[in-house]
């Protein structure tokens, strides 16, 4: 089935700011190879949009109506929405978390079940499903091969995540050519990819759990895919090579740090993991993104620094710039800008109006980027 780009009009401008490359690590974070990927409503729709890191090339890539989708009522048009989403390591693909809805809205009663689609980066081509039911978040290994996703009880149950009461969490590798198909992991509790180290050996995973009636956890472990592929060979019951491998794994961060986290990704060069998360004095029952701040890990010692914290929070995923040097993440726009236009204007609804920007590790030099949230830049 053929996803074919909703009609556009080509009006619009992708809003960037205008890079001054007055360093080595500006210019080469601002390179002409290097893309950027984001999740935008500016059409109205959720598509998901492909820019150089200068704002050229701006162009929707994947979403929108699906051509010749057969048997859809008279009146009906079947639409694809992308939500997280990410590039491969090579910027020959992308896996998005979407769902195939009906338009107009409400005129369907089918619920929207989200899946693992697997496309070009280029917009070309047919794209397919690589897990019918899956958490929203996935990692790409660093060969451009593999994807680790989750899937919860509560997705299968009810096919939609539902991050705070899973009974159980299971972890694949698939390779996208279809060769093979792995559950490496499998847990109580919710347990989520956020990324895939550099040099191939861990997996970055969400431990988020809950402890008692309305009170949860939250932090990072790394999951040592060596120490996965040795159990495995021992042939021993699944679920004691299981234990024996959630028991080696440690919190990112001890019990005297100050905050909790709540999601992360590898710099490109290996030495850093850029955090969102939040003071744990303020967190007990859910989770509020007014609550969010943007930090940092160094990985030689595993000591936390923030980066940047604001008085509208910030939203994930968050993602670097090739050259190590700059986090890019989204927060809302101001209240009287409406360049998104999902669910409304920022005044009803601050949640729809999201803009893109980056910021040194070091929490300087700050820029605003674009419109939308998600973004991905490889």
């Amino acid at each position: 089935m053929r996803s074919c780009i909703a009609c556009v009009a080509w009006s619009f401008v992708c809003v960037v700011t205008s890079f001054q490359t007055a360093s080595g690590n500006d210019h080469s974070a601002f390179n002409e190879t290097s893309w950027i990927t984001f999740l935008s409503h500016r059409s109205g729709d959720s598509l998901l949009y492909r820019m150089r890191p200068d704002g050229k090339e701006c162009r929707p890539i994947f979403g929108g109506p699906i051509k010749d989708a057969p048997g859809i009522a008279n009146g009906l048009t079947l639409y694809r929405e992308p939500h997280w989403t990410w590039q491969s390591p090579d910027r020959q693909f992308l896996v998005s978390w979407a769902a195939d809805t009906f338009r107009p809205r409400g005129a369907s009663r089918s619920r929207s079940l989200f899946s693992l689609f697997l496309a070009r980066t280029d917009g070309s081509g047919p794209s397919r499903i690589l897990a019918p039911l899956c958490a929203e978040a996935a990692a790409w290994s660093p060969d451009s091969k593999r994807i680790a996703f989750a899937c919860s009880s509560a997705d299968v149950e009810l096919g939609t995540s539902d991050a705070g009461r899973p009974k159980t969490t299971r972890i694949y590798i698939v390779a996208i050519d279809g060769t093979t198909d792995d559950m490496i992991f499998e847990q109580t509790g919710y347990w989520q990819p956020e990324d895939w180290s550099p040099d191939g050996q861990k997996l970055l995973l969400l431990d988020y759990q809950r402890t008692s009636a309305n009170i949860y956890r939250s932090n990072l472990v790394e999951l040592d895919l060596n120490s996965v592929k040795r159990s495995q060979e021992t042939a021993a019951p699944m679920q004691q090579w299981q234990r024996s491998l959630v028991h080696r794994m440690k919190p990112l961060l001890g019990e005297a740090v100050p905050v909790a986290l709540h999601g992360g990704r590898y710099s490109p060069d290996g030495r850093w993991i850029a955090t969102i998360s939040f003071p744990k004095e303020e967190k007990v029952t859910e989770w509020r993104a007014l609550d969010f701040e943007l930090g940092v890990i160094d990985r030689t010692n595993y000591s936390y620094q923030k980066v940047a914290r604001y008085p509208t929070g910030l939203r994930g995923p968050i993602c670097w710039s090739p050259d190590s040097q700059w986090i890019l993440f989204s927060r809302p726009l101001a209240v009287d800008d409406s360049r998104e236009k999902l669910n409304g204007t920022s005044a009803t609804n601050p949640e729809s109006e999201l803009g893109i920007w980056m910021i040194r590790f070091d929490g300087t030099g700050e820029r605003f980027l674009t419109s939308g949230w998600s973004p991905d830049w490889r």
